[in-house]
């Protein structure tokens, strides 16, 4: 009987080693395929000067970034130009207030006009579009206002990947609009004008998402099947009374 308590003892000890020898493992085959997805650089090319003409010739936006881009103090000098188609002679227009350094030339929707233009900035900060009317900031959405679910959220060392790029963006020049859709399966259009949206897509799903949403209904099913063994509680009783 006494030889059976060290074997046991070392059953003991050898289980614990087995579980530490599988968790020193999991924790190291976790680290070899999550660890490069979490942890990895993003590579960040700096931002050119870029021109933007308009489909007819008649405006022009230039882009200057100042030399250290990616400092978030930065500001570019952007302005619009007005054309003459004839002469190519170039009269400024307006000058852009408060646009940032770090931006490029695809990341830009112009009204057909170019009075007015959305910037979708590289996914670095909180913004997640800004628009400008006249080179004033008019509008302003973050992330948070438009992605409900941040558990979809993908994030980088530097970024946060919040739009669906499955599809290309949506631009219409005669309705003067800019489609986004969002990892969430949103959908928004907004006014390049005003920035205001338009037209969304995905308030069921919101709904549905919200917390509230279900324990309405869970207590909606719960306030429901109370009442159904009430009234069948009251049948039997009445059937038992009418029992002769």
């Amino acid at each position: 009987m006494a030889g059976l308590v060290p074997a046991a003892g070392k059953a003991v000890i050898l289980g614990y080693m087995n579980k530490g020898v599988f968790v020193v493992v999991a924790t190291i085959v976790l680290g070899i395929f999550l660890g490069p997805a979490q942890a990895r650089a993003d590579d960040w090319v700096g931002a050119q000067e870029f021109k933007v003409w308009s489909a007819d010739g008649s405006r022009l936006f230039h882009f200057i970034p100042e030399p250290s881009s990616f400092e978030p103090s930065s500001m570019a000098d952007a302005r619009v130009y007005a054309v003459d188609p004839l002469t190519g002679n170039q009269s400024l227009l307006y000058v852009v207030q408060g646009l940032r350094s770090w931006a490029y030339e695809h990341n830009f929707y112009f009204t057909e006009d170019f009075m007015s233009f959305a910037h979708v900035p590289q996914p670095t900060r909180d913004v997640a579009v800004e628009f400008f009317t006249q080179g004033v900031l008019v509008r302003t959405y973050e992330i948070n206002d438009l992605v409900k679910n941040r558990n979809m959220l993908t994030h980088s060392t530097s970024a946060i990947w919040w739009e669906d790029r499955s599809e290309p963006r949506g631009l219409s020049l005669e309705e003067g609009t800019l489609t986004l859709r969002t990892v969430d399966n949103r959908t928004y259009q907004f006014d390049i004008t005003t920035g205001a949206i338009i037209q969304s897509t995905g308030a069921l799903l919101a709904t549905l998402e919200h917390p509230f949403f279900w324990v309405t209904i869970i207590g909606v099913v719960i306030l429901a099947a109370i009442a159904w063994l009430v009234l069948r509680r009251r049948k039997a009783r009445t059937t038992a009374y009418e029992t002769p």
